[in-house]
């Protein structure tokens, strides 16, 4: 397994809704750490993929790829700027997203 790995839920889902844009699950790892685990209401299981519309992470991604590759936490703290272009919670679309922080070393 890669560092840094971004998995994608088969398009099943998509299909019988019936456009490519449709919310599809997605799990993010670093390491073997899960990023994206949470526990679903109402079950006793946690699931390693949250379900988002795919557009929205792809146009975060694109806009910060960058900031994400480059940047560290800034020496006198996080501002609202770099939180917006490092935190998933970002991530525009109207879905739950985890509470996750990506930036370099």
């Amino acid at each position: 397994m890669s560092e840094f790995q971004i998995e994608i839920e088969s398009a099943a889902l998509a299909d019988q809704l019936g456009h490519a844009d449709a919310p599809r699950g997605i799990s993010i790892r670093a390491n073997n750490i899960v990023l994206t685990k949470l526990l679903r209401e109402g079950s006793n299981h946690d699931d390693d993929f949250v379900v988002v519309p795919l557009t929205s992470l792809a146009f975060w991604l694109l806009d910060h790829w960058w900031r994400l590759r480059s940047e560290s936490i800034p020496p006198g703290g996080v501002t609202p700027e770099w939180r917006e272009a490092h935190e998933l919670t970002s991530v525009g679309g109207g879905f739950a997203k985890p509470s996750c922080r990506l930036s370099s070393r």
